[in-house]
């Protein structure tokens, strides 16, 4: 699958890499940058931090051996799952990015995605699994599938059905697979983690984007 069809008109393709490019300038700015634009939007929130948990912040989950060895349909490894507040957005209720990692079993290379997040699910495929709770839904531009999130205190429940990937230093666009939640890939606890800790996914996904519309 890929984020865009041959047939896609050439216009829309443009308009596609130009923000695209605009989110990769945000961020090779500074690291720092958006960690105060996280600390910002906290002291924003405030009051109603208590009552509704965060959904800026760097989220885990790496399997071991014997977990995966017990659960053997499990194709995914590790994730990283990285939300922001956009450069430009008002709050975090208005437009907060995400970066995704996603190491897969016969792998060697990470695959990354990114996009905006919004409140409220989404569906991506039929017979998904639907999130309990209040959650938010993180899209991939240009029919690229995404994952729908909900925030708690300490962790992040995701649901996978179906997500646009690509590996470092490769284009987004035209390079593009899509990485879709098999047998028991749909259902991601994420440990919430210190900011540091998405910080090599975020250059990646930096260099990813960096190559769009390059020659190859």
């Amino acid at each position: 699958m890929r984020c865009l069809g041959v047939d896609q008109p050439d216009h829309e393709r443009q308009g596609v890499r130009r923000r695209h490019r605009q989110r990769q300038a945000s961020l090779t700015r500074s690291s720092s940058k958006v960690l105060l634009a996280g600390v910002a939007a906290l002291s924003v929130l405030g009051a109603s931090a208590a009552a509704e948990p965060d959904v800026l912040g760097c989220f885990t989950r790496t399997y071991n051996r014997a977990h995966l060895a017990r659960h053997p349909d499990r194709l995914v490894t590790a994730v990283k799952l990285h939300i922001y507040n956009g450069e430009g957005c008002r709050d975090v209720q208005s437009c907060p990015w995400f970066n995704a990692q996603f190491r897969v079993r016969g792998e060697s290379k990470p695959l990354l995605t990114t996009g905006v997040c919004s409140k409220g699910f989404r569906m991506f495929v039929r017979n998904a699994v639907t999130p309990s709770g209040s959650g938010w839904s993180c899209i991939v531009e240009c029919e690229g599938g995404g994952v729908n999130i909900v925030p708690r205190a300490r962790d992040m429940m995701m649901y996978l059905d179906r997500i646009s990937v690509a590996t470092c230093g490769t284009d987004f666009i035209d390079d593009a697979r899509g990485l879709t939640g098999g047998k028991d890939d749909r259902v991601f606890s994420l440990d919430r983690v210190d900011d540091a800790a998405c910080t090599e996914m975020d250059i990646g996904v930096s260099k990813m984007l960096d190559r769009l519309g390059r020659p190859k």
